[in-house]
Parts: structure tokens; sequence; C-alpha cells
């Protein structure tokens, strides 16, 4: 009796140590079929599930994050860039409602979860998705989009009749100065990003894959090149992703923005 009294004192404290980072299924639930109804023209399905982000602490809680994925039809793919993002930009309204300041929503004592990438997907073997970061936008013209092919697009601003971000050939954030390094069983990958645009970013995450000789892919690592301190225009900042090689050399490497938070 003893010992089964210990055990069960045990598993309590275990449990009452464990935070319930969990969405209300009843939540997800209604995001899912109000998205696939809202946007019945566009969209087959849509799912709301855990994003792999690591939990942030914020003021002395802890935020865990989800992703909202939506796979869509060919109907889709026929509207313009501006039709799309403006389909985005709707999604992420529809998720504010559920927020209780913009952004965060009590899922438990001291315990928040938050929405982090709106997600649209063809499903095909190509995986042709776009991507956008869920965020307090003031309007449509704030939100930029990541396309397929890594290029970024954005909503015209209607008043004057033009992009609202940069058209020439420099990206927003541009990845400059990129070399890499092995020392024993890992390779560095060193770099910086430049702010090209009018805009302040937070949160920029880089995405380094390996290849080989071949071009076959070998691996994939990221990191953070800064937190809630903003990159403000014309700044730039240096990054450095450090990762462990597995079986062989990684001869080569691509970089690439991965995400960031305006």
């Amino acid at each position: 009796m003893k010992i089964t009294f210990i055990l069960f004192f045990i598993s309590l404290v275990l449990g009452a140590c464990s935070p319930a980072a969990k969405l209300d299924d009843s939540i997800m639930e209604e995001i899912e079929e109000k998205l696939t109804e809202q946007f019945s023209t566009y969209f087959l399905s849509s799912i709301v599930e855990e994003s792999l982000k690591d939990p942030f602490e914020y003021n002395g809680s802890t935020v865990y994050y989800y992703n909202v994925i939506s796979y869509t039809n060919s109907t889709f793919t026929t509207k313009s860039d501006d039709e799309k993002v403006k389909i985005m930009y709707e999604i992420n309204e529809l998720l504010m409602e559920y927020t209780e300041d913009g952004l965060l929503i009590q899922c438990g004592k001291k315990i928040y979860c938050s929405f982090d990438q709106i997600v649209l997907s063809d499903n095909s073997p190509e995986n042709n998705y776009f991507q956008v970061a869920f965020n307090t936008y003031s309007d449509i013209s704030d939100m930029t989009v990541k396309a397929p092919g890594g290029e970024y697009i954005s909503a015209k601003n209607e008043e004057q009749g033009k992009d609202v971000t940069t058209t020439n050939s420099k990206p927003m954030l541009e990845i400059v100065d990129s070399k890499a390094e092995i020392s024993g069983d890992f390779i560095y990958v060193e770099g910086a990003v430049v702010n090209n645009s009018e805009s302040s970013f937070s949160y920029i995450q880089v995405e380094v894959t390996y290849y080989d000789n071949n071009g076959n892919m070998l691996d994939s690592d990221w990191t953070y090149v800064n937190g809630d301190d903003l990159l403000s225009p014309n700044e730039r900042k240096a990054f450095t992703v450090m990762t462990e090689m597995v079986g062989q050399k990684y001869e080569k490497f691509k970089v690439e923005i991965l995400d960031f938070n305006y």
C-alpha cells in the first residue's frame, strides 16, 4: 500500500508539473470548419496542428505555437498574386478573432497558445505552397507572403497603384557574404542578413541546406538572426549556423530566409 501511494503521489506531482499546453480541440475544429466553409471556392480542407517551433517565454509565461494549413484546389492557382495575398490576409484576420490581444490565446495557468504560420499548399509532389507568419498586420499592405520558389509577393496599395514592397533586383531581406568552414565533424556557415526595405523585422530565421557534389540533399539546419531586437532599414546582422555532419562531409550549401516577423 505504501509503494502504491508513493507512486500515485509521484504521478500527481509530475502531472502538476507538466503543463497542458494544448489549444482546445473545439477551437481547432471550429477554425478548420470556418476556413473550409468560408474559402470553399479555393480550399479542399484545412487543419490546425502544433508547430515544431520552440516555445517562447513571454512575461513570465510560456507560449506554444500552432500552424494553420489549408490545401488548395486548381481555382486558387488561377488567382493573381494580389488575390492570393488577400486570401491569406483574411485568414489572418479570422484567426485574430480567437486571440485576446491579437496574438495570444489563454491555454492554462501562465500558458498561452498562438499561431505561427499560415500555409496554403497544393498538396502536390512538388509541395508548392504559400506561407506567411501570423501577425497583427495594420492592413494588407504590411503583409508579405513567401511564394513557391522562395520569392516574396505582396498586395498592391490601391491608393498608389503600385507594389508596397521592393520590386527591384534586391529582396527585402538579403543574405550576403555567406561562407562555410569545416572543422572536425562540424561545418560552420557564416553570413549576414541585410535589410533592403523600409520596414523593420524581428525573429529573422535562416535555413542552411547541405548537399553532396551531385546536388543530393544531405541535411538542413536553421538559426535565428535576431530576436525581438528589430533589424532596421539598411542595417545588417551576422549569423552563424553550426551543424554536425553525418556520414560524410557536406560539400555544398545554400542559405535562405525561412521566416521573419514585422
